[in-house]
């Protein structure tokens, strides 16, 4: 863990912190992110709520909402090892240039609870990872412009992609 300056101590005792803030403050303190990353255990995490939440009468349903976000990453060598790191990629979103990774994120469309996710680099085109947020029993499937062509592949020539 890093150390952090006095001037950011003191600036973290006049900023006002939205509730938002202090819940995700509360996270990071909580749970072990570092070691579920690095025994790759997210997977298995996100399996098991959603086995909770299905035995609980929450299941899923015959559609699925499929998004895609880039969570942009330091390009700076300013780093103790002093290179980047190796699973953030370059990508450009209209004139911008991002470095980092995205989460494609696979949500029940009568629910709105997350039933999967994948995190490859910034760089990997949305519609390679529609697979992998697919829980098999949708007859629907919704996406932005980035998915499209997606029913085209031979892998969801069966589905309806709105």
């Amino acid at each position: 863990m890093l150390q952090r300056t006095f001037a950011e101590v003191e600036y973290e005792g006049k900023k006002r912190q939205t509730r938002r803030e202090k819940f995700l403050g509360r996270m990071e303190a909580l749970i072990p992110w570092h070691l579920l990353e690095k025994h790759e255990l997210g997977a298995e995490l996100l399996a098991e709520i959603n086995r909770h939440l299905a035995a609980q009468g929450l299941r899923l349903q015959k559609g699925t909402i499929v998004e895609a976000s880039i969570m942009d990453a330091p390009s700076s060598l300013k780093n103790r090892q002093r290179e980047r790191d190796g699973e953030m990629k370059q990508t450009r979103k209209g004139r911008q240039w991002h470095f980092g990774m995205k989460a494609h994120i696979g949500v029940d469309a009568a629910t709105g609870l997350v039933h999967s996710v994948a995190a490859p680099g910034a760089n990997v085109a949305d519609m390679t990872q529609v697979g992998l947020l697919l829980h098999g029993g949708e007859e629907q499937v919704h996406g932005d412009a980035g998915y499209q062509g997606v029913e085209k592949r031979p892998e969801h020539r069966e589905r309806v992609l709105d």
